[in-house]
């Protein structure tokens, strides 16, 4: 409980394991005693904490939603992870990370178009649009640019055109998530197809390798450090 107390607070790198290993109460293995040993890495960085950057004006910087996902994650239930990165960027170094979540799917996607669509309704819908009608009372016209960044090519075309045929057999309330996102994207929010390599949801959707994970795209630093 304090781990999730610190992933929800100050610590967006834990999100995605707590997830994994609290998938795996019911169920717990050998391998889940190794997981479990791995993420004790948060002891040799336990000075790392947020570093919120502020060097622009409001109207100057961007609401960045980054919208992620794994596909079939879960080796028990073939669930894919859901993975969210909410945070406030400017072109001079402003970083204000505001929320994040890493959260398994409640059903089971036949194919990455699916299992993205999820992930960016999820992150749109439950995060960014409260998050930008709070900022448009606080900064009335002043208020940051809203960007919703996806890696996924047939995914932005699938939202721009609000319908692909490769998702005909999708039930009657996913074909209406894809329409009511169809809608936000082409009034009050945009989307962009940002590279792999830039996509910060990417954190929160899966274990990522030694020479991938840096904690500081998220904004961790060591408390004393001068970033």
């Amino acid at each position: 409980m304090k781990l999730l107390w610190l992933a929800r607070l100050r610590r967006p790198d834990l999100s995605f394991p707590i997830c994994l290993l609290a998938g795996q109460i019911a169920s717990w293995t050998r391998n889940a005693d190794k997981q479990l040993f791995r993420l004790y890495y948060v002891n040799s960085t336990i000075s790392h904490c947020l570093n919120l950057t502020v060097k622009d004006q409001p109207q100057d910087c961007t609401l960045d939603l980054f919208c992620d996902e794994d596909l079939g994650g879960c080796p028990h239930t073939a669930k894919s992870t859901s993975g969210m990165f909410l945070v406030v960027r400017g072109p001079n170094g402003t970083f204000v990370p505001l929320s994040w979540h890493a959260r398994r799917q409640q059903h089971v996607a036949r194919s990455t178009a699916d299992a993205e669509l999820n992930s960016v309704s999820e992150g749109l819908y439950e995060e960014l649009l409260p998050t930008h009608q709070l900022m448009s009372k606080l900064f009335v016209e002043l208020t940051p640019k809203t960007m919703v960044r996806e890696d996924n090519a047939a995914v932005v075309a699938t939202v721009t055109n609000g319908y692909s045929i490769k998702l005909r057999h999708l039930a009657r309330t996913p074909k209406l998530s894809l329409a009511s996102l169809n809608e936000a994207c082409s009034t009050w929010a945009t989307l962009v197809q940002t590279p792999t390599n830039e996509q910060l949801g990417d954190y929160f959707t899966k274990s990522l390798a030694p020479n991938k994970f840096d904690c500081t795209r998220l904004g961790l630093y060591p408390w004393n450090s001068k970033v």
